[in-house]
């Protein structure tokens, strides 16, 4: 785990959850997750309103979102791949 110190970012729950929403609106408008950097700022700024006592930048943002998007990522993966075990298990014949 990174020390805390200058330029680091803790992330806590509720930022969490506000981002994804300020991510899922920007969606809905743009219909698409290729931003350009004015579209990163935007949300740097939204993020800046809801927690003024942080120290966001469009760097940190984009770099949570990759996070984020890993994440989901894997969680998906891991997800299907128990559906399938599982699936697989219940078609095989016992013995």
């Amino acid at each position: 785990m990174v020390p805390k110190g200058e330029n680091i970012l803790e992330w806590i729950d509720q930022m969490k959850l506000a981002f994804i929403h300020v991510m899922l609106d920007k969606l809905k408008r743009s219909h698409t997750t290729s931003w350009k950097q004015r579209d990163w700022d935007e949300t740097t700024m939204e993020m800046g309103k809801q927690f003024p006592d942080e120290q966001l930048c469009s760097h940190k943002i984009k770099n949570k979102s990759t996070r984020l998007k890993t994440m989901f990522k894997q969680f998906t993966e891991l997800l299907n791949h128990s559906r399938n075990s599982l699936s697989t298990s219940k078609r095989a014949p016992r013995e």
